[in-house]
């Protein structure tokens, strides 16, 4: 975000709860979520580029679905949503079956699209800090990634 407002670029985040948020100076707070039609449709108002981001939850698709239904009313023209690199219908992971859901969504548009797929963030190992405690290492069940799903 810092680069973006850095370069000129108007900045504006939907976020949950507006006092626990600590924006960069120069970006718009718009207090909503994806449960709200009005706040989603609040902070899209004059947005050409989006991100599109969420949080893990038995809801994530049908939140999702709700914001690009917004989008494409508001006639965003570009949406970069975060995904994962294991998106795939087939996958035995449910938040991966899930990311692909949406990602189907996104690519059918209107706005043109960009879909970011990393494959590991660094947090996700603090799950194992109290077994990297005891034992000294970290060990994971790792299977060889699939690049052609």
């Amino acid at each position: 975000m810092n680069a973006l407002v850095a370069a000129g670029v108007a900045v504006r985040a939907l976020v949950r709860d507006p006092f626990g948020f600590a924006a960069p100076e120069g970006v718009q707070v718009v207090q909503g979520d994806f449960d709200d039609d009005a706040s989603i449709a609040r902070a899209l108002e004059g947005v050409a580029f989006m991100l599109l981001a969420g949080r893990d939850s038995p809801d994530s698709v049908s939140q999702h679905r709700r914001v690009l239904a917004q989008v494409r009313q508001a006639g965003v023209r570009h949406v970069v949503k975060l995904s994962a690199i294991g998106a795939s219908p087939q996958s035995p992971i449910a938040l991966m079956r899930e990311h692909h859901e949406v990602d189907e969504e996104v690519r059918k548009g209107p706005a043109s699209w960009t879909l970011l797929k990393p494959h590991l963030y660094m947090q996700n190992l603090l799950r194992a800090a109290n077994a990297v405690g005891r034992e000294g290492r970290l060990a994971v069940r790792w299977g060889a990634p699939d690049f052609h799903s």
